[in-house]
Formats: C-alpha cells, structure tokens, sequence
C-alpha cells in the first residue's frame, strides 16, 4: 500500500489494531507535522518506490496483525483533525482488500472492497470520494513527470523535501534507465558517445537500472552555474517490451523555454 506522495501524504502506525481505540486524544496528531528534520522521512514512503520501505506495512492474512494507520492528508506544519483519517487494510481473499476507514474522532466506520487489477501496478483511493483513476495501464507509459516528495541534503543527513520536475519510469513493469554524462560541469570530458552519435552499437557498453528514480531531478538544476536543463547528459530508456530510446532535455524555465516549467 503506497501514500501520494505527489502531495506529501503522510502516515503512522497508531499502536492500536482497532479504529474505534484510536482518536485525536488517544493519538498524539502532532507528529503528523512536517518539517524539514530527518526524523520526518518516517512518515513518507520511500522516494524511490521501494514496496519494501512503505510506510504502511504489508498486509497480513491475521486480521488482528493490522495496525491501524492514521494519515494526514495535508502537507503542513501545522496539523488539523479536518485533515486527519485512521484506517485499517485487510486481506480480502475473493477481491484483494478490505479497506476500513474513518475521520480522526468518528466512532463508526466506512468500508470499501478493492479489487486486485492485474492490468494495473496500484488502484487508486481517496478518502473524501471513493475510488478514482490516476496511472493509465501499467503497458501503457513509460515515464511520469511529476512533483514529489522526495529528499536532499541537509548537512550530512537527508531531509524529506517536495521536489518539482522528478522524473520516474515505470520500474515496476520493468522500465529500466541510465544517465549518460557527456560532460562534467566543468566542461571536462567523460569520454561517452555524445546524444547525437549514440547508436544501438553502443547499448552493449551500457547497464541500465532498474531503479525508479535514475533520472528524477538529475536532468536540470534551479540554481547555480549551470542551471536549467543540463546539455551535458542524456538518458537511455528501455521499455518493457525491449525498444531502447535516447532521451535528452532541452529546456526548463524562465530564459529556456519562456517561463514555464518543465
């Protein structure tokens, strides 16, 4: 189960396995907040689409080994119970899940049955309207360009941060990608192909990963010398059908592309 991290949803176990136990005075909401702290990445999955570093944990088949998670569905350092939900997952063996779910203090619940879609990486819910389409088809795109949560450096530790301009692939349906740098930001040269000599004879040279967030923010910096999209990097794609693309980015900004992002 992932959280919407396009708007920095964040979530916590409440220590409870019942909703009806779990209330804005038996649950301390203000560490819902956010901040830019390193004990804040807890609240946010994982910026890299790990399944494994959810915040919500896998679904058990032992009903009663479901925790109850409330969420805050405001990114904000300030938290109100307008904001706030607790609900419970449970396995449903004939459909996928049972999700049971509530406003922060309400003593009765809702209950919504969603189905496991094979055509589908997620089925998408909102709290305030049901269920609701968001991803096309898992065969059907390759790259989303997004604002997200994310992370960056803070010092030495990282920090939770909403970045604009992320770019993932479609890593669960086996999009793989890789950065290419022609040449460093300091005008050296790394030795790769440049974008436009690159052809399929190079591909063997190259090992892509399959990791979500390989081109992310790399592509283009906000400040500094230089800024805007970087012209010295590209990005091999492969989709899941085995067709390899070169990708490069032209412009982001005022002065690029006549102020509109991205």
């Amino acid at each position: 189960v992932i959280l919407n991290n396009q708007t920095g949803v964040a979530a916590v176990a409440a220590g409870k396995v019942e909703l009806k136990d779990v209330n804005a005075t038996s649950f301390d909401i203000n560490q819902l907040a956010s901040g830019y702290t390193p004990e804040k990445l807890k609240l946010y999955d994982d910026s890299a689409g790990r399944l494994a570093q959810t915040v919500i944990a896998e679904v058990k088949s032992n009903a009663q080994d479901n925790e109850v998670y409330v969420i805050h569905t405001a990114f904000a350092a300030t938290v109100e119970k307008a904001n706030l939900w607790k609900i419970k997952i449970l396995r449903n063996a004939e459909a996928g899940y049972t999700l049971q779910y509530a406003k922060i203090d309400d003593m009765e619940f809702q209950t919504i049955s969603i189905n496991k879609n094979a055509t589908h990486n997620f089925n998408f819910f909102a709290l305030t309207a049901g269920q609701v389409n968001v991803e096309p088809a898992k065969d059907d795109w390759d790259l989303v360009w997004t604002k997200a949560m994310s992370t960056t450096a803070m010092g030495s530790t990282q920090i939770p941060y909403i970045f604009s301009d992320l770019v993932f692939t479609n890593y669960l349906n086996g999009v793989t990608a890789l950065q290419v740098v022609v040449q460093n930001n300091d005008g050296s040269s790394t030795g790769n192909p440049s974008y436009e000599s690159f052809s399929e004879a190079d591909l063997a040279k190259f090992t892509l990963s399959a990791a979500r967030n390989t081109i992310s923010s790399h592509w283009r910096a906000t400040t500094g010398n230089p800024s805007g999209a970087f012209q010295g990097r590209y990005y091999l794609v492969k989709d899941v059908a085995g067709n390899s693309y070169k990708l490069k980015f032209l412009a982001m900004g005022a002065g690029e592309d006549g102020g509109t992002r991205g």
